[in-house]
């Protein structure tokens, strides 16, 4: 048995802005601020775990070098906490409606405060006799990935600035370095040469810089011609949907004009129209009955796309919805000889009426128009973990492994449903997908040609309440 599952779509956020050259909007920026205080507990807990190393191994830490007892681990992991614990405060004021500048301003201030405790982090361990200096690489590559190239130069030239006055004060005995002697056995080595060392690492950062800016502005500059090209594909598309709605508009009188005359023909003047003329007449009438469902589901689905306002949430009784679903589809039950069985709870789900209605009656109608004759349509319902579960299976023609993935696609029809159904307007599984976008829900659909189809609308638990007497449908 084949599947398939339509997930909802991300819905775009408000606060991303229209991006100049090199700019973060302000939703990138405040993810970029929550990201630092997260990895910054990360750093916290490791600077922990070393104080417990040297508490508890100190023959370890007066072998290579240290001074025991080495409580700047403590003092770090302390230090790093408390303004983490201030930075997180902070960030809970801080939303996607905040101004960029507020935002960008805070995360200045935590690079600050990092680059200090990295300094402090370099000169206990060892600013010239270790290699640990090259800590100042981290904040330097996650500044060229999270700034524009002038500021994330101006980050490198802080860190170097920094380095070199540590460097400095440790080499003329200001603020004498305790940390471990360099593995080669270095001894002392005049200021001259201490900073020609720091120099060396800072230029290195500086490779560094370049290079990972570059690519970092390459990958924006793709982005942002990814973006406008997207855009404009929206905008065409939009433009396309208002013409669709337009001709469509156009289109809708005439075609009623023809039912209304194929209806006046038939009641004042059928028993004088020769019989072939009214095979003829009853053709034009199914061809214009078909047009009219094309144009009703072509309005429908347009206005849906191009609507910028959502429609607002209510209670929606979900049992209620299937038994007038199953009124409207009395006559194609009756007509291909489909019994239909419902077995769920009452049930009410916050969103649109309109919106589940067509839902339902979209993936239902197809369930009766591809079911054998004399053949079964159950619809029941299951909790699944945090969804709440409503299945619709038929004994139908099924559907191809081949043709699953584009079934919600405009006008698509499958081989098999194209045979069985020559008159369909191929939208309604892209109305169904349309609505699911729109509601927040995941549509499953498994099928076997041959063996029948079963849609599966999954729908958050959160937003479902149980009616008045009804009782949790059973776990899947």
């Amino acid at each position: 048995m084949a599947s398939f599952v339509l997930t909802p779509a991300p819905q775009a956020s408000d606060g991303i802005l229209q991006l100049r050259a090199d700019q973060l909007g302000r939703a990138v920026l405040v993810h970029n601020v929550q990201w630092f205080i997260q990895l910054r507990w990360l750093v916290v807990a490791t600077l922990l775990l070393g104080g417990i190393a040297t508490a508890f191994l100190p023959v370890l830490i007066t072998h290579i070098g240290m001074p025991y007892p080495c409580y700047w681990p403590w003092l770090l992991a302390s230090l790093l906490a408390v303004a983490n614990t201030g930075f997180w405060w902070m960030a809970q004021q801080l939303t996607e409606a905040t101004a960029s500048q507020i935002v960008a301003s805070h995360l200045w201030l935590q690079i600050g405060v990092d680059l200090l405790i990295v300094t402090l982090l370099v000169h206990y361990v060892g600013s010239i006799s270790t290699f640990i200096a090259f800590t100042y690489l981290f904040h330097i590559a996650l500044a060229c990935l999270f700034f524009a190239p002038r500021q994330s130069l101006l980050v490198t030239l802080l860190a170097a600035t920094l380095y070199l006055s540590c460097v400095f004060l440790e080499s003329t005995h200001v603020w004498p370095s305790p940390g471990m002697p360099s593995l080669g056995g270095r001894g002392p080595v005049s200021m001259h040469r201490d900073l020609l060392y720091a120099g060396s690492a800072i230029f290195v950062w500086l490779v560094v810089w370049y290079l990972i800016s570059s690519l970092s502005r390459t990958v924006r500059d793709r982005d942002r011609m990814l973006e406008t090209a997207n855009q404009q594909l929206r905008t065409t598309n939009e433009e396309k949907n208002k013409l669709m709605l337009h001709t469509a508009h156009d289109l809708k009188a005439p075609f009623s004009g023809i039912e209304c005359n194929i209806q006046q023909l038939k009641l004042q003047h059928w028993d004088q129209i020769p019989e072939p003329v009214q095979g003829i007449i009853n053709r034009i009438e199914l061809r214009g009955q078909t047009l009219s469902d094309r144009i009703r589901d072509i309005l429908f689905l347009g206005n849906m796309r191009i609507s910028s306002i959502r429609p607002n949430l209510e209670p929606v009784a979900l049992d209620q919805i299937l038994q007038e679903v199953s009124r409207k589809l009395d006559g194609s039950m009756q007509a291909r000889q489909v019994r239909l069985q419902i077995q769920t709870a009452p049930l009410t789900v916050q969103g649109c009426a309109r919106n589940y209605f067509a839902l339902i009656s979209n993936i239902l109608g197809n369930a009766i128009m591809y079911s054998q004759a004399g053949g079964t349509v159950s619809v029941d319902g299951c909790q699944q973990g945090e969804q709440i579960c409503l299945r619709i299976r038929d004994q139908g023609i099924g559907i191809s492994a081949s043709a699953l993935p584009h079934i919600f696609d405009d006008y698509f029809r499958s081989t098999e449903a194209a045979q069985s159904n020559p008159h369909s307007t191929g939208l309604g599984l892209a109305i169904a997908k349309e609505i699911a976008q729109q509601e927040g829900l995941t549509i499953t659909v498994e099928s076997q040609l041959g063996a029948g189809t079963t849609f599966t609308i999954a729908i958050p638990a959160n937003r479902c309440e149980w009616g008045k007497g009804g009782k949790p449908w059973p776990a899947s």
